[in-house]
């Protein structure tokens, strides 16, 4: 899910009815443990100025802990995705977290 993000992410923006206005991108991530839960949610409000949730597996209804992030609104320029791909693709999974998908 992570490759080509960048240009997936941009192509999106770009042919989004609202794309030149503020947009928002939103994420999520699927974590083994609540500890590497917490991990991410630490390491994803410090890079990249996520507001993020953690719901736990009874809340989710899920196997998992599930983390949701989302950007501020922003209006997107190729850097900015650029850079928000690159905070994404070094986000610390460690093999006890997946990033699971991505929206606009």
């Amino acid at each position: 899910m992570l490759e080509d993000l960048e240009g997936k992410a941009w192509r999106a923006i770009t042919h989004h009815p609202r794309g030149r206005e503020l947009l928002s991108f939103s994420c999520h991530f699927a974590a083994a443990t609540e500890a590497a839960a917490r991990r991410l949610v630490a390491w994803l409000e410090r890079h990249g100025n996520h507001h993020v949730t953690l719901e736990s597996p009874a809340v989710a209804d899920a196997g998992d802990w599930i983390v949701r992030a989302e950007t501020p609104a922003t209006r997107w320029t190729r850097v900015g995705v650029a850079q928000w791909a690159a905070s994404l693709r070094a986000a610390p999974l460690a093999g006890e977290a997946s990033f699971m998908g991505w929206g606009v």
